[in-house]
């Protein structure tokens, strides 16, 4: 089970590995303290999607959605919980091919 703790190490990981600074990453700040450009963000994105099987829509790519990286992250835990939520869904509900 993913906790919100594990989102948050990994995201601090992935900025760390592509952010342009040697600081500590603090989560209160907004992503453009760190990153210089939207092609940084999507590496972290695409990442993130492949790590908690999530996908981003393009409003979620929007930078200024974001007030702070700890905005982000809880953002990606409801996410990864919608996604459980209906993939469980999905496998529970009997298929429209189903006889009675």
């Amino acid at each position: 089970m993913t906790t919100l703790s594990d989102i948050y190490q990994k995201t601090k990981q992935l900025l760390e590995e592509n952010a342009d600074t040697n600081s500590d990453i603090d989560t209160k700040l907004h992503f453009s303290s760190y990153i210089r450009d939207s092609i940084q963000f999507i590496k972290i994105v695409i990442c993130l999607e492949d790590e908690y099987d999530i996908e981003f829509d393009n409003q979620d790519l929007q930078l200024e959605k974001y007030k702070s990286i700890d905005d982000f992250i809880q953002m990606i835990y409801q996410k990864r919980f919608i996604f459980k939520f209906f993939k469980f869904v999905y496998h529970i509900l009997p298929s429209k091919n189903c006889t009675p």
